[in-house]
């Protein structure tokens, strides 16, 4: 005879175990569809951040290839301006050594210097010697006078008025 318990009992854990069973087996397969999924979506970032940084990469080379240029052009130009600069300085060294010259040789002539004139002759001096490294006629012209005795304005033109009715270059 047949136990009806028994065979309902084991029909129900077999419908029972088999979607179990496929509660399961469709779970894993649902997680790996997700897990695909989400493979896929990493792989799509990766590639627009692989082409974003590709395009900057090749943003970033052409301007460093920009600068390059630039440097290389200013490089050329700065060779350029240094050659010009040093001719001024050699025209400044020269004009400079010219009026030290002769506002020395009008004091040593005179015999003295004024205020005025001293704080001149230094103000040319200065930069002459120091900046531009003049010296020669310049300097010792410059050491004479800075000695002479200071005079008044007044005093000074009656010396040069003395000197000129003395001498034929006026």
């Amino acid at each position: 005879m047949i136990d009806w318990a028994q065979l309902i009992v084991t029909f129900l854990g077999i419908l029972l175990g088999s979607g179990l069973i496929q509660f399961f087996i469709t779970r894993k397969d649902n997680k790996d569809k997700e897990i695909t999924q989400i493979q896929k979506e990493l792989n799509q970032e990766i590639n627009k951040k692989e082409k974003k940084y590709e395009q900057h990469y090749s943003e970033q080379k052409e301007e460093i290839e920009d600068l390059k240029d630039v440097i290389e052009r200013l490089s050329q130009s700065d060779l350029e301006q240094s050659k010009y600069m040093k001719y001024v300085g050699d025209e400044i060294m020269g004009l400079a050594h010219d009026k030290l010259v002769r506002l020395t040789d009008k004091y040593q002539d005179r015999g003295a210097i004024t205020l005025k004139e001293l704080a001149t002759l230094k103000a040319i001096y200065q930069p002459y010697h120091e900046g531009l490294g003049g010296n020669g006629d310049g300097q010792a012209g410059y050491e004479y006078c800075i000695k002479l005795p200071v005079v008044s304005e007044e005093q000074a033109k009656k010396l040069d008025a003395e000197n000129c009715n003395m001498s034929t270059a006026c």
